[in-house]
């Protein structure tokens, strides 16, 4: 539908997606995998700071705890989010029956703009998180307290564990 074109000689209208000259791409990409690639680095860190931290009979609850933590404050606002922030980058909306409806066209430059800023801003409060667990938890011993672990072997927290827990009534 061309009659939003102004009738001149100086507009026209050319149908299919503007061509956009993207030379950055490969370097995008490989600054990408390494922001990724740190930020990953930090989940065995604290997969061992919480197995090393708690209880062994509250492990499971701790567990359970942090992937509702991140089912609830991750899996639930950043769809909100992100399609607030693709919305916001739409130029042309279809409307059905005088409502709104899906987005036509989008400004590339905006969309990427606003969709890498949330995603960098997201990651670097990560980061910022990180950074604070490490500045509390790095004086915390998570290796065994005999430092000798032989496999086959128990630590002397293993042992003091088994100490500790109540043996089952057999005398039925």
């Amino acid at each position: 539908n061309c009659t939003c074109i102004p009738d001149s000689f100086k507009n026209q209208a050319v149908n299919g997606y503007c061509a956009d000259n993207c030379k950055n791409f490969i370097f995008f990409i490989i600054i990408f995998a390494v922001c990724v690639f740190m930020h990953s680095t930090s989940e065995v860190g604290s997969m061992l700071l919480v197995m090393r931290c708690t209880h062994p009979n509250d492990k499971a609850m701790a567990l359970g705890i942090i992937q509702s933590a991140i089912g609830l404050f991750g899996n639930v606002p950043c769809p909100i989010i992100y399609g607030a922030v693709v919305d916001s980058a739409c130029l042309i909306w279809k409307t059905v029956c005088g409502k709104h409806g899906a987005c036509s066209l989008y400004d590339s430059d905006t969309f990427r703009h606003y969709f890498l800023g949330i995603t960098a801003g997201i990651m670097f409060l990560a980061f910022i998180m990180d950074l604070v667990v490490w500045s509390k938890a790095h004086r915390i011993d998570i290796t065994p307290e005999d430092g000798n672990e032989t496999p086959g072997k128990q630590t002397t927290a293993e042992t003091e564990c088994k100490k500790s827990m109540v043996a089952p009534d057999t005398s039925v």
